[in-house]
């Protein structure tokens, strides 16, 4: 039982950061796109590309089995549609391809 509780307080804790990020982002993006002509940001949108998420969400891609059984898990889903930056726009691509058309 304390694991169940122990691992939910993980998840919360970590959708927090999730969603800290999200924002962060969000309002990088925003200023970004008002920063007058000629004028650099600081961040840049490849900046919040996790490798580590990316691989694991390119494993969960590349297994025939899962695509075939449509079980690929919910957190990569969540991942590329709820948080987006954090994933490179090649992989989002390849990931919507392979779980919309299934396996070619």
């Amino acid at each position: 039982y304390q694991r169940r509780v122990r691992a939910h307080e993980w998840y919360k804790d970590f959708s927090q950061c999730l969603h800290l990020l999200n924002i962060v982002h969000s309002a990088l993006v925003s200023s970004d796109s008002s920063l007058e002509e000629g004028v650099t940001s600081v961040v840049s949108g490849e900046s919040f590309h996790s490798s580590r998420l990316t691989t694991r969400l390119m494993q969960q891609v590349q297994e025939p089995l899962m695509l075939g059984s449509r079980s690929i898990p919910g957190w990569c889903e969540k991942l590329v549609n709820q948080y987006p930056m954090l994933i490179p726009f090649d992989t989002r691509s390849i990931y919507f391809n392979a779980t919309a058309f299934g396996i070619s």
